[in-house]
């Protein structure tokens, strides 16, 4: 049983208290009784603290929250902006996806084309047998495409080669792939009953883990609030699923969504369920209303929607009648902030979602011009694409002040601003040590910038500051080496606007102090004891330290082997079966999984008998009658380290001087 959920809220009292709320068995739906899971989350700063910020746009909509927002500064394009074109000769609906220096565009005809996105050179491409309208998703060197020929392929993406492919027989795919979770998320689509209604959840090897029906064809893509998956189907419901995919809860709207993708920011979900449903609609993450927008159609005619996009503080989205529009809203009420007419439209099958830069919003028409639009409701500038005139539906993709975008007739467009901030490296990328900071600050005027570094997007640290043009060199170096493990935040400052790109610093973790080795005490030798303390990193610092290796060797010169490998918080390591009288020589250091430290101070040692030998057995005095003569006889001492035995003597039986020292073979003394 799933719970269908309209204007709900909870009385913390009194519990929940229902104005429209009805529970229904839905049939046919694979589904497990749930309940209504109440949790508001409080993500402060939009998408910040969940993920990784990054240079490139290698998703539907850039971020697994569906914001299609880039924190750069991108300005002033136009048709004299253009870089490079290629025509692959097919309709093009699937958006262009990117990642650093390769750009990745497929076709209706069911091609894979992998470019160099400064360059506009084919690296490689590859055909599938099918028509390709889902936008793919890239992740670790790998891109993930699927195809109406019913695979979902995984593709080396610097090489085109397949690693592997999913197969659901026959599927006519909208939606676009989601990565949570070590998971990939799709709606293979129309075409085979066991997959069509179904949203499916795949691991990272394209083996199966589990689905889940929403009863209808799904043509949106799934998104995530971070913990969550919410997906839109086409009988104009929306649905929380929970990472196992079962359901939460799913809300009823009275339009469609087609292929209409929402998006999750600050505890709440935004979507434009279109045709009927004239409105915008932000729920809570128990499924409540939070508003409802008025009627952005007045007039009363159903809508074709696009897909939400989101900054910091308004959504904003195209609809259609028989006229384009972009509109604006407020998050905080669903307020009407502004709407702006962008064209004439006939063929309202598809529409481009608004792509957001730092206070832009780029949109295509379907009569094929370009908007520039600042985020406060003013065309700033606007030109045709190509000169065809082709209608453009795919959504652009902006990574470092190039927009690509592709025209329904085939044509693979790259634009550049003349007023550029962005950060391209680290681009989402694991650093550290000395980081060189790459990126562009470009302006058709004097600038100055400065450079920070935060944990937090609150507190920021200067790292430096220039007054000199950058086109995607390096800009400083940031010194990382006494800083913390852990997600930072780089932001570029300039006279321009700014930039920001995220990175994972993971340093060597510090090598354990302290070492020392001495012999094993109280025993026959063949042992050596170390002692450390723990590394900074074991326990506090970075606290990433997950072993320790130990080295050793007999000799200072030659090289030392890695002798053996022991958990963090270990202190002390016993290495027996040792020589004794044989020098070893020892360090440590400390692995965090994937980086080693540099070496500890070196140790060494040598064992040892350090017991004192047997005392000597069958000792006996005999009188040879010869004045002034005693004979003393004794067993020899086996043990091997004895080296001689020593003689007392006595009158009184009380006090003992030593008479003589006699060698290790001597068994008698007269």
């Amino acid at each position: 049983m799933l719970f269908q959920v309209k204007y709900i809220y909870q009385d913390l009292t009194e519990g929940f208290m229902e104005s429209s709320i009805k529970k229904e068995r839905i049939a046919n739906c694979e589904l497990r009784m749930v309940n209504i899971y109440c949790s508001l989350f409080a993500i402060c700063y939009l998408l910040f603290a969940s993920f990784l910020l990054a240079a490139s746009w290698t998703k539907w909509k850039y971020d697994v929250y569906g914001s299609n927002y880039i924190r750069e500064t991108v300005k002033s394009v136009d048709k004299n902006s253009l870089i490079w074109e290629y025509n692959t000769f097919s309709q093009i609906l699937a958006s262009p996806v990117i990642k650093g220096e390769y750009l990745y565009i497929c076709t209706r005809s069911g091609a894979v084309y992998c470019f160099d996105s400064l360059e506009g050179d084919v690296i490689w491409q590859y055909s599938t047998d099918g028509q390709i309208n889902s936008t793919p998703i890239i992740e670790d060197n790998k891109i993930y495409v699927a195809s109406f020929d019913g695979n979902l392929y995984c593709f080396n993406s610097l090489t085109g080669e397949i690693l592997w492919k999913y197969s659901t027989v026959s599927a006519e795919t909208f939606s676009s792939p989601l990565i949570f979770k070590s998971m990939i998320l799709y709606a293979p689509g129309f075409g085979n009953s066991d997959y069509e209604d179904y949203l499916i959840s795949l691991d990272l090897n394209g083996n199966f883990k589990w689905r889940f029906d929403t009863c209808n064809l799904i043509h949106s893509s799934p998104l995530t609030d971070g913990n969550y998956i919410y997906i839109a189907s086409n009988n104009g419901r929306i649905y929380k699923i929970d990472s196992l995919g079962n359901g939460v809860w799913y809300y009823q709207t009275e339009g469609s969504f087609r292929m209409a993708t929402p998006f999750c920011n600050n505890g709440k979900i935004f979507f434009a369920p279109g045709d009927n449903e004239r409105r915008v609609i932000s729920l809570n993450s128990d499924g409540s209303v939070f508003w409802m927008s008025d009627s952005l159609n007045v007039a009363g005619e159903g809508m074709v929607v696009s897909s939400v996009s989101g900054d910091e503080k308004n959504i904003y989205l195209v609809y259609t009648t028989t006229k384009q529009w972009v509109s604006a809203l407020s998050q905080n009420n669903g307020n009407i902030l502004w709407q702006i007419e962008i064209g004439d439209i006939v063929d309202t099958s598809y529409i481009a979602s608004p792509s957001l830069s730092n206070g832009r919003i780029f949109v295509p028409s379907y009569e094929g011009y370009l908007f520039e639009i600042s985020t406060s409701g003013v065309i700033l500038n606007n030109f045709l694409i190509d000169n065809s005139s082709s209608p453009v539906y795919t959504t652009p993709a902006i990574s470092n002040g190039y927009i690509y975008l592709a025209t329904w007739n085939g044509k693979v467009k790259c634009f550049k601003a003349d007023e550029v901030v962005s950060i391209s490296y680290p681009d989402g990328d694991t650093v550290s040590g000395i980081v060189g900071i790459k990126g562009y600050i470009e302006s058709l005027f004097s600038i100055n910038w400065t450079v920070y570094y935060s944990t937090n997007m609150i507190d920021f640290v200067k790292i430096s500051t220039g007054n000199w043009i950058v086109s995607g060199s390096t800009i400083t170096y940031w010194d990382t080496s006494l800083l913390t493990d852990g997600t930072y935040y780089l932001k570029i400052e300039a006279t321009n606007g700014y930039g920001i790109s995220g990175c994972v610093l993971n340093n060597p973790p510090r090598p354990p102090k302290n070492l020392t080795a001495f012999d094993y005490p109280f025993d026959n030798g063949g042992a050596i004891k170390l002692s450390w303390t723990l590394s900074p990193d074991d326990g506090c610092g970075s606290n990433d330290v997950v072993e320790y290796r130990i080295y050793r060797s007999t000799s200072p010169l030659i090289p030392y082997t890695l002798h053996l490998t022991l958990s963090s918080g270990t202190t002390y390591y016993k290495d027996t079966d040792l020589e004794n009288n044989l020098t070893y020589y020892y360090y440590l250091t400390s692995y965090d999984g994937v980086n080693e430290s540099v070496p500890s101070k070196v140790v060494f040692a040598y064992p040892f008998d350090n017991l004192p030998p047997q005392e000597p057995e069958g000792l006996t005095v005999i009188n040879p009658g010869v004045g002034g003569v005693l004979e003393l006889y004794w067993s020899a001492n086996k043990e091997e380290d004895i080296a001689g035995y020593k003689l007392y003597r006595s009158t009184d039986s009380k006090n003992y001087s030593l008479l003589v020292i006699l060698s290790s073979d001597t068994v008698s003394y007269q």
